[in-house]
């Protein structure tokens, strides 16, 4: 099922922000501690920010890996170099 199809925001049934048009920033805030088992506001952000990070660590790496990052790994005196 289309997410629009389905969500509250789109479909007018939750208080909507008037600047973003998607819910008050009280919501998403409770939404994002409770997701990220944090309290304060701060804590919040910078947790959110720090996994944003290596979200994109993450991603980088595998896209160096599947464009054969790592080929040269496969012959054994290669590999021997890098493991030095």
């Amino acid at each position: 099922m289309c997410r629009a199809a389905s969500d509250p925001w789109l479909l007018g049934r939750q208080p909507v922000n008037a600047r973003t048009g998607g819910p008050p920033s009280s919501t998403l805030l409770a939404e994002a501690q409770s997701e990220l088992g944090t309290e304060g506001i701060s804590e919040t952000v910078r947790e959110a920010l720090r996994q944003a990070a290596a979200s994109r660590a993450r991603m980088r790496q595998v896209e160096w890996l599947t464009a054969g990052g790592s080929a040269g790994l496969a012959d054994p005196v290669e590999r021997g170099r890098v493991w030095r």
